[in-house]
């Protein structure tokens, strides 16, 4: 039988009929070893929604045997108690702790694992149960785009994070969400994507949400998805600019002063915008 391959040797005593597939191998963790935690390279793809490749990276406690093989990379951890564990992946915070990521790859994959708006109290809660984040871990989590809705709100803030700009992102002001806030300049930035924003009830709830915001005390900038798309230098300039605690009218540029139809590449030139 393990001739013709019918059946696969996972491990001493334990066999699948056919090549196992990485699903099959996580249930049979969770039934042989229920301590074991799925780490690095693997939590990495599942946090980002890709499919899992072998070997699956596996953490186990001190004193509980190993596996390695073409299935399996087992390492012990001491941080593991010798008891079923709560959850098969490690979290996102934890698994950007132990791979080596560039600064800027870390932010793009941690904004990518806490999305939307219940992002940054998952990314909380994880944080404060992943041990000895370090320095760097910490200014990243601080700079990460967590909570944003679309890669193209990921990738524009993520630039404004590598000027130093710290937001908050899908951060309620009274009975509204907004994409992104920073508190120290009184400055929210919203990205409005057409399908969505298009329609009559959100165009009308758009003005509303945004007169809510002036009265409470802040200044908006508004940009459509595909403005970021096109203009992308443009808009982070702006937004430089609007972080000024005091804004002098010689910083202004072609932007401010130059009807948006004269420069803009998606509008057409010489005709007014209407």
């Amino acid at each position: 039988m393990l001739g013709s391959g019918a059946l696969v040797r996972i491990f001493r005593g334990h066999y699948s009929r056919g090549r196992p597939t990485p699903d099959m191998l996580l249930q049979w963790l969770r039934e042989h070893k229920p301590f074991a935690r799925i780490t690095g390279v693997t939590a990495q793809e599942h946090h980002e929604g890709r499919p899992l490749s072998l070997p699956l990276h596996v953490e186990v406690p001190r004193g509980r045997g190993l596996i390695n093989n073409e299935y399996f990379r087992m390492r012990h951890c001491r941080n593991l108690r010798k008891k079923p564990s709560e959850g098969v992946f490690a979290n996102a915070v934890e698994t950007a702790r132990q791979l080596d990521f560039t600064p800027e790859d870390r932010r793009h994959f941690i904004a990518r694992a806490y999305p939307g708006k219940g992002g940054l109290q998952r990314c909380l809660n994880d944080s404060a149960n992943t041990p000895r984040l370090g320095r760097e871990l910490k200014r990243d989590l601080r700079f990460s785009p967590i909570g944003c809705d679309s890669n193209t709100e990921r990738r524009f803030f993520a630039a404004l994070a590598n000027l130093g700009v710290e937001l908050r992102h899908n951060k309620p002001i009274g009975p509204y969400r907004f994409d992104a806030v920073c508190e120290k300049a009184k400055l929210i930035i919203e990205i409005d994507g057409y399908d969505y924003h298009s329609g009559e009830e959100v165009f009308k709830a758009d003005r509303w949400k945004g007169n809510a915001a002036q009265l409470h005390g802040y200044r908006v900038l508004r940009y459509s998805a595909s403005c970021i798309d096109t203009e992308f230098d443009t808009c982070v300039e702006q937004v430089m600019r609007a972080l000024q605690p005091r804004l002098p009218a010689t910083a202004l540029t072609h932007v401010e002063t130059t009807g948006v139809w004269k420069w803009h590449s998606q509008l057409r030139y010489g005709q007014r915008w209407r």
